[in-house]
């Protein structure tokens, strides 16, 4: 009945963004400088600066840093040109990775710790005086910059029964396809997070409240709600990026919307607890890095088999014709590795001269050294002897788009392509995919058995679909367990991933990375290498910190998978 005054709203918003909002927002971006594009590089400034692997937290909040994590502004446009707004980003990495280092508590203010740094960086207070000088005021400069963030000492929950939380009712379908919208939104700290146990529905009650017609978001305060099954994700946008979230329930729903930010729960323990009811699975050990020891028989891995339908058989024929050239390129280039490994250089007998052996020989005798009479080719019967395990993440995160493509979809259609070439070449390789949902349910689905022929089982990759969460650990733990059964001389588990450890009860941040971490060190202690891919370039940041140098490969764009997976085993078969 009000439309009238709908419509007179919604014309003097327009009416003052006109005048008002879009020519400040013309000025803030000639002058703006954007985290992404310098991310890296401050990366690599927040390392040296606090001298091991720190996190680069993208938030608007004002915190400088905290024992681990140098919060930065999404964008940046205070200052009255774009070198000092730049410079801004790189003093307060520097200072936030230097604070990390000398375990600088705040206690005094800022300005009197730099002042303290003066004679280790004098350089520094110059180039802070020139990037302050660009801001409207000085304060603003220091306001910006932020303080020491102090982790709020709220109440923690206890342990508590997560099984029952969100569970579907019997006979209920879980699995429905549908069309997620995602969003990128800004980091949160200090965010409280409840488990959604009262949830009723979809539908009601919903934080959304309608005064004259004019529709508003509300931050969230703790009550139980409805979900709401529209996907209304697009039309709130604007309104999200100004709700500062600071709760949030977390439930076991498959969103229809996604807006996607880091952020830091900070009052929560999300355990569950001994008297949760067991399903039975092989027990596996987590590691604690706080006590810094094993907490024995912690997480559950239940193993099945990926069963294969004449859908998926149908999607495997589509893909190997749509990547037909690319899986010919790969094949003629395993076909010159095999050639070169199997001529066996500087024999002492065969049937051909080794030329560069034939070479030194002479200029030896000619120079009055003995020569090596090693000279001659030999061909060998059979290549390295290599068992690989290659391992899927299919969680939810799997289900967002990069560069327009499902992540889940590169990584499928990946791991065919490079399937068929290695069925050619090594004496033994396996396929799974893992997710997982709390520590006592950590699905492990085999695609290809060791023992099961490639082409029989490669249309089961057509089968998988994004469900549950990224609990790593007992997906490597159980992989070293399979391939130390295999008799091959190298054994090799390659991850391949999007996303950063995590689970619906604890198992986020330094925690699952540590945990991730102690886990490759066993594979390693018994002989078992670890490589992983990641599919995402924020990985550039988490990976240094659970897999050592040149045992991780971050891939800049998602067509280059194949090609990076292949070229890992050319190495391997090489050596």
């Amino acid at each position: 009945m009000l439309e009238w005054e709908e419509y007179t709203f919604l014309g003097l918003k327009s009416f003052y963004q006109r005048l008002v909002t879009r020519p400040r927002e013309r000025v803030a971006a000639a002058v703006r400088v954007s985290l992404e594009d310098h991310r890296q590089r401050l990366f690599l400034l927040a390392h040296m600066a606090a001298g091991r692997s720190v996190v680069l937290f993208e938030t608007d909040e004002p915190f400088l840093c905290d024992s681990e994590r140098i919060f930065l502004p999404t964008t940046f446009s205070k200052a009255n040109h774009r070198a000092a707004n730049l410079a801004f980003y790189e003093i307060k990495t520097l200072l936030g990775g230097l604070a990390i280092q000398q375990c600088w508590s705040g206690g005094s203010s800022l300005m009197g710790y730099v002042a303290e740094m003066n004679a280790a960086f004098p350089g520094l207070p110059r180039m802070i005086d020139q990037t302050a000088a660009a801001f409207p005021t000085s304060d603003e400069f220091w306001v910006a910059l932020g303080k020491i963030r102090v982790s709020k000492n709220g109440l923690q929950l206890p342990s508590q029964d997560l099984s029952k939380i969100g569970e579907k009712p019997d006979g209920e379908e879980t699995e429905v396809e549908v069309q997620i919208t995602e969003i990128e939104g800004r980091g949160q700290l200090d965010v409280s997070s409840e488990f959604d146990r009262d949830d009723d529905g979809p539908g009601h009650e919903m934080p959304i409240h309608t005064f004259e017609k004019a529709e508003t978001l509300e931050e969230h305060t703790g009550l139980s709600r409805r979900n709401d099954d529209e996907d209304e994700l697009e039309d709130h946008e604007e309104a999200l990026r100004d709700v500062n979230m600071s709760h949030v329930l977390r439930s076991r729903d498959r969103p229809n919307s996604i807006y996607r930010a880091d952020v830091i729960l900070d009052s929560l323990a999300l355990e569950t607890g001994d008297s949760e009811k067991k399903s039975g699975g092989i027990p596996y050990p987590e590691w604690d890095f706080r006590k810094r020891q094993y907490r024995e028989n912690w997480c559950h891995v239940h193993e099945n088999t990926v069963p294969a339908t004449a859908t998926d058989a149908g999607w495997a024929k589509r893909t190997l014709v749509e990547h037909g050239g690319l899986i010919l390129s790969l094949k003629k280039s395993f076909a010159h590795l095999a050639n070169e490994y199997l001529r066996a250089k500087r024999q002492p007998s065969g049937p051909e001269f080794d030329l560069d052996a034939l070479v030194e020989n002479r200029i030896a005798w000619r120079s009055g050294h003995a020569p090596d009479e090693n000279i001659y080719t030999e061909r060998k019967r059979e290549l390295h002897d290599v068992a690989a395990l290659i391992l899927l993440d299919r969680s939810y995160s799997t289900d967002g788009f990069i560069d327009g493509s499902r992540v889940l979809d590169l990584i499928r259609e990946t791991t065919l392509c490079s399937g068929e070439v290695l069925d050619e070449y090594l004496n033994e390789f396996a396929v799974a995919a893992f997710s997982s949902d709390t520590r006592h349910h950590c699905s492990f689905d085999w695609v290809k058995p060791f023992d099961e022929p490639w082409i029989k089982t490669h249309a089961r990759l057509g089968e998988l679909r994004s469900a549950g969460y990224t609990r790593i650990g007992p997906a490597l733990r159980h992989s070293y367990e399979a391939l130390e059964k295999r008799f091959a001389s190298r054994k090799v588990v390659i991850l391949i991933t999007d996303g950063r450890p995590c689970d619906y009860d604890r198992y986020e941040g330094i925690y699952g990375i540590h945990d991730v971490k102690q886990a490759i060190a066993g594979g390693s202690n018994r002989g078992i290498r670890t490589h992983a891919f990641a599919i995402e370039t924020r990985a550039r940041e988490t990976f240094p910190a659970m897999f050592t140098r040149d045992h991780f490969h971050v891939v800049p764009k998602p067509e280059a998978l194949t090609k990076s997976l292949c070229a890992l085993f050319q190495k391997l078969k090489s050596r």
